[in-house]
């Protein structure tokens, strides 16, 4: 009878021991993959390499926050799936133009990619230091309407781009990393 014991504890204490090797899944939806694709691209032109093995990202009509995307991610950055949600409504997405579709994708990837949080300081004239900003989804955007009384400029924000992207994946003397 103890030697029956002993073995069957032994086996348990075994088994329980072994970590099963967690699966990661890497699924990009087929209209989100063009952005998802110039993320990557983005980092490896500033020489980052980011894993293509922990990532999922998909659209969602649900929306538990005011934000149109969100990222999903476990507590230990280093191990877990990330999955990124895109609200598919025409406010969020479809009504959208390519640029702006591409900071949400950019700044939901960097939460779960880059482990970026919010940063909303701004600069004098009102615009964000950071695409990881909260207070607007559009800051390299073009124009949509060009108003009378402002001039194409004002409002054509597409040669922000580089900055912002910099400034995602951390290169030196953005402002994000002087303040």
């Amino acid at each position: 009878m103890k030697k029956t014991v002993l073995v069957v504890l032994s086996i348990f204490l075994l088994a329980s021991s072994c970590e099963k090797e967690q699966v990661y899944a890497y699924s990009i939806d087929p209209k989100l993959e063009v952005y998802v694709d110039r993320f990557y691209d983005e980092a490896m032109i500033r020489g980052i390499s980011i894993s293509k093995s922990n990532l999922i990202v998909e659209f969602t009509s649900e929306t538990t926050n005011d934000f149109c995307g969100e990222c999903l991610k476990v507590k230990d950055f280093n191990k877990g799936q990330r999955r990124v949600k895109i609200v598919n409504t025409s406010s969020c997405w479809s009504s959208k133009l390519d640029k702006s579709k591409e900071t949400l994708v950019f700044h939901e990837l960097g939460h779960c990619l880059l482990d970026r949080e919010h940063f909303d300081k701004l600069f004098p004239d009102d615009s964000p230091k950071s695409i990881m900003t909260t207070y607007e989804q559009n800051p390299y955007s073009p124009c949509i309407y060009v108003f009378e009384e402002n001039s194409p400029s004002d409002c054509n924000k597409v040669n922000r781009r580089a900055y912002y992207i910099d400034e995602l994946f951390g290169k030196p003397n953005t402002p994000f990393w002087l303040n």
